[in-house]
């Protein structure tokens, strides 16, 4: 029997300028990819849920004195094999969503 193949991924928090009476800033990643800072952290974690993935491991650090918390979430989900069509129709409709993010951050969708 195969052994089965598990794919990670992991979101992160970043929460700036608390200690110092700075504004706060939070910038939220998946994978290295910057996420909304318009939604909060828990829904992106209840898309991933949906999207098949399953909360491994959870942990905050933050120095001593530092202006920074990191906070960070390890998912993981089956590996599934898709077909070559299938994984390049994945690829197309990443690359459309991509676009669409692009056209939105420039305000260029009349």
């Amino acid at each position: 029997m195969q052994e089965q193949e598990w794919e990670y991924g992991q979101l992160t928090a970043y929460v700036r300028g608390r200690f110092f009476g700075l504004g706060v800033k939070t910038e939220i990643n998946w994978n290295g990819h910057e996420l909304s800072r318009d939604v909060p952290i828990y829904e992106h974690l209840n898309r991933y849920g949906r999207d098949g993935w399953e909360l491994v491991s959870s942990y905050a650090t933050a120095g001593p004195g530092a202006p920074e918390i990191v906070i960070a979430y390890v998912f993981k989900r089956p590996v599934i094999r898709k077909s070559l069509e299938e994984q390049r129709q994945e690829q197309q409709r990443l690359k459309r969503i991509e676009e669409y993010q692009k056209e939105l951050h420039t305000g260029s969708i009349g």
